[in-house]
């Protein structure tokens, strides 16, 4: 059942295109619109500053307009999601380890 769950789980990172990471800002709480809460909940922005860079880098007039523009969340894909556990299952990686080992004994070799 946790297998299930594990390829059912859509990571943060994939919901919305990654902002630059900030440490958040003292505001009212009281003060932040419905729209902008949205925002908030939806996502991993954490001030009313974050939703600004993402208006101007959008070209969005307003809090809802941003919303009605972002794109939609959606599941990663299985190859993507079961390529790395089976990777981790075998002790493989997805390069080739001794290729900088290999261009460096080249180097040496041609000096």
């Amino acid at each position: 059942m946790k297998i299930i769950r594990y390829f059912r789980h859509i990571k943060t990172a994939d919901r919305l295109p990654p902002l630059p990471r900030g440490y958040s800002s003292d505001f009212d709480l009281r003060a932040v619109s419905e729209d902008e809460a949205t925002l908030m909940r939806m996502s991993a922005l954490r001030s009313p500053h974050s939703i600004e860079r993402l208006k101007r880098r959008y070209g969005a007039a307003s809090s809802a307009e941003l919303i009605a523009q972002l794109p939609k969340r959606h599941r990663a894909r299985r190859g993507e999601r079961l390529a790395p556990l089976v990777r981790r299952v075998f002790g493989t990686t997805r390069f080739d380890p001794m290729k900088r080992f290999y261009h460096e004994h080249r180097r040496k070799g041609r000096r």
